[in-house]
């Protein structure tokens, strides 16, 4: 009991805390400009580990949780050599395009048409990409073990609190002038301390069949097609739905990034994500903990008690993010100084306001959303969220062009609404919660 209110309460907002102090650290070691780029750098390796696991986390926590909790390691195993062949083929396609890609930039070194150390650090960190994918999947992989404080330090601070205390420590005791070089080569370092941390955790943690499996160069398994269907059916379905969020999450800050006219705007706007995903944590933890209740009375079709905490956790997200919401509102500007003065500028308390607004209406749309993937509605949540890509993509690189960041935060604010009503009606109209006659 106390481990799940630690999870769902504690950890989180840990895990914010240390995203907080990294950037805050940056803003100050780091140029605006730089800043902005290394935020730019970090969304895009993001990405490329994303594409490297198609999904395989949610189908993973899926499937691996539910044999690993009725002891059928047999399954288990052969579901990791599965996923692990599945990630292998995408590797090989990644592993291509980097190699394409390093070469291209090499022979353009070579012709004295661009110099290879001059490329935007999004460049360099793609490289990454790899080793961040495989520290992401074995932190999911330790979940299935009810690591679940594990996982979420490693999978949401753990690369934050490695590179906190490398750039601190740098700072401190040897003060170099931080560079794209430099990022790079401490980003290595990060994913590669990372990586070693995770595999010790799972040796440790996991049967030993299962580190067998992972560990093992046999990826043939004998199972039925009717399984392997049924997993790469779950796949095909997350590949699509967590590709699309980690693009939202991303499209923003590019367009700030290739449109804007100001180059510290990039570093900027980057500060007030940081501070408006608080939000977002309030709206995850408040889902994570009334889950298990929903979807215990949607299997018993307790449709007045579903309703009942459905509603009890809407008044509980309204009143903590009206919190959070004034705090922003009001000490908006202090809260940037924490940040440098370069950041605390009225186009970027303007912003910062108009995200918070959004962000606002947004976390309503975590308890929708979660609502109607347990429906069995998960299609709809592709279409909300390919809905929001579509706004988000055209307004945003418009109304960047247009009026800077302000503009980004009305096209961000602007996409969330509109994906939050798209599933309040979804909600409304595709799902029953009353009791039937």
């Amino acid at each position: 009991m106390y481990k799940k209110i630690i999870f769902i309460i504690l950890i989180p907002f840990i895990s914010y805390v240390i995203k907080y102090i990294f950037n805050s650290l940056c803003s100050h070691l780091l140029t605006t400009v730089i800043y902005g780029d290394f935020m730019v750098g970090i969304r895009t390796l993001v990405l490329a580990s994303s594409f490297i696991l198609l999904g395989t986390r949610t189908a993973s926590k899926r499937y691996l949780n539910k044999y690993v909790q009725a002891n059928d390691i047999t399954n288990a195993s052969h579901y990791i050599r599965w996923n692990l062949n599945l990630i292998a083929r995408s590797g090989l396609i990644t592993t291509v395009c980097l190699a394409i890609l390093l070469i291209g930039m090499l022979l353009l070194h070579i012709f004295n048409i661009q110099d290879f150390r001059n490329y935007h650090i999004a460049y360099y960190m793609l490289f990454l990409g790899p080793l961040a994918a495989a520290s992401a999947l074995l932190t999911t992989y330790l979940q299935s073990k009810d690591k679940i404080l594990l996982y979420n330090l490693f999978f949401q601070a753990g690369d934050y609190l490695i590179y906190s205390i490398l750039l601190a420590t740098l700072y401190f005791f040897y003060t170099p002038n931080f560079n794209n070089t430099w990022l790079l080569g401490i980003s290595a370092i990060v994913f590669i301390v990372l990586l070693a941390i995770n595999v010790l955790l799972t040796l440790i943690c996991l049967p030993r069949e299962l580190f067998s499996s992972i560990i093992s160069f046999k990826r043939k398994t004998d199972l039925t097609n009717s399984l392997q269907d049924s997993w790469l059916k779950t796949s095909k379905h997350f590949i699509i739905s967590e590709n699309i969020f980690v693009i939202l999450c991303a499209i923003d800050l590019y367009a700030v990034k290739f449109f804007g006219k100001d180059p510290l705007n990039t570093g900027q706007y980057a500060t007030t994500l940081i501070i408006v995903n608080v939000f977002w944590l309030l709206g995850n933890t408040i889902t994570a903990y009334i889950e298990p209740k929903l979807s215990l009375y949607n299997d018993q079709r307790k449709y007045n008690e579903l309703k009942k905490s459905i509603t009890n956790a809407m008044i509980a997200n309204f009143l903590l993010s009206c919190i959070a919401l004034g705090v922003i509102l009001y000490f908006g500007a202090d809260i940037l100084r924490t940040f440098g003065v370069d950041y605390s500028t009225h186009t970027t308390q303007l912003s910062l306001s108009i995200l918070a607004i959004g962000s606002f209406v947004g976390t309503f749309s975590i308890i929708l959303a979660s609502l109607i993937g347990l429906s069995g509605h998960e299609t709809w949540l592709i279409y909300g969220a390919s809905l929001e890509f579509v706004c988000l993509l055209i307004s945003s690189i418009v109304l960047t062009i247009a009026y800077g960041i302000i503009g980004t935060a009305v096209a961000a604010s602007g996409s969330i609404i509109i994906k939050s009503i798209f599933y309040f009606f979804v909600a409304r109209y595709k799902i029953t919660v009353e009791k039937p006659s």
